[in-house]
């Protein structure tokens, strides 16, 4: 008898996810619909807001209702997060929008960029996933930031993807693993612009942990290529070395630019000062954060 009645709450909570799968579908067909189509749009609100009253769950409904505010113009308050959610198929953009900023947000985000369909929704969903992205590493919140990063990259596999979770590992003491993502990376890509920019990141990588032998092919493919950060970072190779005749001709083009490069005129400025020949590499401190390069 226990059996049947476990089996059976188990299937009322399925068909109740079912419903609601049912109403998050029914609002981004009505997402879907161009502002003109107001009679369509008005109907398809109506239908939903029904389909909810029936429905006895009245966070989900507080959700909907956040949406359909936000369809009509209006500006609704943020929806608290519920401790008791257990996400339904296809949920987790209609959830991530609605929360106001925080854990709960960011969880839901990162799920919608790994269920959102292709679509309009799809590419808003990676610009919004984007835009937190950067927000959380700029905050130092490097686990919510990995968590993000990887999941943009899984549906992704872009350049701009495999460069920030690149980038993201190398400030993580994972530089190797960055590399990798954008080893993979480059064997995708046959655009040239592209392929500079992934290597000039790879070596910017194993530079900042410490790898010079594996940075130099990188770099110099870089470097001949007219990449501004190769030019800038093996500049400042050279005059820690003390070859200040080679270090301005390759801070020369990042202090000419418009407008000049940062480090470019920081180092052109610090090879008035140095010493021809002297050794100040062993007197620098290694690079640990290479991610938080000019560009």
């Amino acid at each position: 008898m226990i059996g049947f009645l476990l089996a059976a709450g188990m299937l009322c909570a399925a068909g109740a996810d079912e419903d609601w799968a049912e109403v998050w579908r029914g609002l981004a067909e009505l997402e879907a619909l161009p502002p003109e189509a107001g009679p369509a749009r008005a109907a398809a609100g109506l239908r939903l807001e029904g389909l909810a009253a029936a429905r006895d769950d009245p966070w989900r409904r507080e959700l909907l209702a956040y949406h359909l505010e936000s369809l009509a113009g209006g500006s609704p308050a943020p929806v608290s997060a519920s401790e008791e959610w257990v996400p339904v198929a296809g949920e987790a953009w209609v959830v991530a929008r609605a929360l106001p900023p925080g854990e709960a947000a960011d969880a839901a985000l990162t799920a919608a960029v790994a269920e959102v369909p292709e679509g309009a929704g799809f590419q808003r969903c990676l610009v919004l996933g984007f835009e937190r992205f950067g927000a959380l590493c700029d905050a130092y919140e490097t686990d919510p930031a990995l968590r993000m990063g990887l999941a943009l990259h899984e549906r992704a596999r872009a350049p701009w993807s495999a460069g920030n979770l690149g980038r993201l590992l190398g400030r993580l003491g994972r530089a190797g693993e960055g590399r990798a993502v954008l080893s993979e990376q480059l064997a995708r890509e046959s655009e040239p612009a592209v392929r500079l920019a992934l290597r000039d990141d790879r070596g910017l990588l194993a530079l900042g942990a410490g790898d010079w032998a594996a940075a130099r092919g990188d770099l110099g493919f870089a470097l001949a290529a007219g990449s501004p950060s190769a030019q800038v970072v093996v500049g400042q190779r050279a005059l820690a070395w003390g070859r200040l005749g080679r270090a301005r001709v390759l801070f020369r083009p990042g202090v000419g630019s418009e407008p000049p490069h940062s480090w470019a005129l920081r180092g052109w400025g610090l090879s008035m000062l140095a010493r021809e020949g002297a050794d100040y590499a062993a007197a620098l401190p290694p690079v640990t954060d290479p991610s938080s390069r000019d560009r």
